[in-house]
């Protein structure tokens, strides 16, 4: 095996993957698997688009992450500053998880939402402290495959959570569906019981007590830290922008195929079989084409790529109920999505300062995510105007600009 393929075995890199499996599988119980659900009990396009409202937390991330970076949990902390965070912060997931499954969108649509937006500040807490891990313990070398491994987790993670999920929903009620959900979330919980602590977490001097001093350290210098970068302001547009196209369609896909009268069991089996081998693949070649050609030369591929990939949404949406057609459309979407997250998670961890890796990263991340909260929440609205095959050609359309900026961002200011 190549020295490329054999990066993908070391432990820290299995425990990367074991923890993007527990990062990916709570947010598709907040969009895809949500908005099908809410779909099936007769809730409108529109209430469903701005169902996307409820990952704020994942935009806002940056407010809480120096607690989380900073101060050791009482009790929990015996496992260490980021073990002890994690362990609590999944368990309090699974319960939320639980208790969204408990709800009825059909009565009381309020009561969803709001255990909804419990998922999603719980998961978006789960991330600031696994992307500080994975930054912490892995060299700077192994960041493209840990980016690669990342992926693989997180989409097997949003695997289960949306074709599995689905497949599901046509054999159980909901209350189960979500119940089962939650007990996956073990997969997590017991790799942070059995990982190790980074070293550079213990190394980090937490010792400052004086409260104006740990403001400073804690809140203002990660950002003054960032902002001595040159090209920085450009850096983070070209990261709220990035997938922007991709966002505006994933709040409505599901809600897409259920239109052209797919079941869940023909959407969740087209997920799972072929387009998850297409996440594997798309994750690992992610990692694999970054560390020959350069991050940033992987991510501008990768976006052009998935642009054409969204050529197989219009070509769904002309043909109607098509099977064939349907597994094109995952296939190609999944592989292209894979090599563009995987570059993407590599660049994010490049651009970090370990001093401050759990709230540098939170507000890169909380950026990525500003387009795919706010920016969903109108697809239905966009969707509903405009017909589905206009809705694909603008998503498609939308996701030229940060291209040109990625491609003037390699000449002037490239990763060092």
């Amino acid at each position: 095996m190549t020295d490329a393929i054999k990066m993908y075995f070391k432990p820290r890199l299995i425990t990367i993957f074991l923890f993007g499996f527990s990062s990916g599988l709570p947010l598709l119980l907040t969009l895809s698997t949500l908005s099908w659900w809410l779909s099936s009990v007769g809730v409108d396009k529109k209430n469903i688009g701005l169902f996307a409202l409820v990952g704020a937390p994942y935009t806002f991330k940056p407010l809480w992450a120096p607690i989380l970076d900073r101060t050791i949990l009482p009790l929990f902390g015996r496992l260490g500053r980021r073990r002890g965070w994690l362990l609590f912060i999944q368990l309090m997931l699974a319960g939320s998880i639980i208790l969204m499954g408990h709800s009825d969108p059909e009565n009381n649509l309020i009561m969803t939402a709001i255990f909804a937006l419990m998922v999603s500040f719980w998961s978006a807490s789960q991330d600031i402290v696994i992307d500080a891990y994975r930054i912490e313990s892995l060299k700077k070398e192994e960041f493209t495959a840990g980016g690669g491994v990342e992926v693989f987790g997180y989409r097997m993670g949003m695997i289960i959570a949306g074709g599995v999920a689905l497949g599901l929903s046509d054999l159980f009620s909901w209350q189960i569906v979500y119940l089962i959900m939650a007990c996956f979330m073990s997969v997590g919980i017991v790799t942070t019981l059995i990982c190790k602590e980074p070293p550079a977490s213990k190394r980090l001097d937490l010792s400052e007590k004086n409260g104006l001093n740990w403001v400073k350290h804690s809140l203002i210098d990660p950002f003054l830290d960032f902002i001595k970068r040159p090209g920085w302001l450009l850096i983070l547009i070209f990261i709220i922008f990035y997938r922007f196209g991709d966002n505006i369609i994933g709040q409505m896909a599901t809600v897409f195929y259920q239109e052209l009268g797919f079941t869940g069991t023909e959407v969740g089996t087209a997920t799972k079989t072929f387009g998850i081998w297409m996440v594997v693949l798309g994750g690992l070649f992610g990692g694999s084409i970054a560390f020959r050609i350069g991050i940033m030369q992987t991510m501008l591929l990768a976006g052009f790529i998935h642009i054409i990939s969204n050529g197989f949404f219009v070509l769904l949406a002309l043909k109607g109920h098509s099977i064939p057609v349907l597994y094109m459309t995952v296939i190609s979407e999944n592989l292209s999505s894979g090599i563009m997250t995987s570059a993407f998670v590599a660049y994010l961890s490049r651009l970090c300062n370990v001093s401050f890796s759990a709230t540098q990263y939170a507000l890169f991340s909380s950026l990525m995510a500003v387009t795919r909260v706010f920016v969903q929440s109108s697809s239905g609205w966009l969707a509903d105007n405009f017909g589905w095959v206009n809705f694909f050609i603008f998503a498609s359309i939308a996701a030229l600009p940060a291209l040109f900026l990625l491609a003037y961002l390699m000449k002037k200011h490239p990763l060092e």
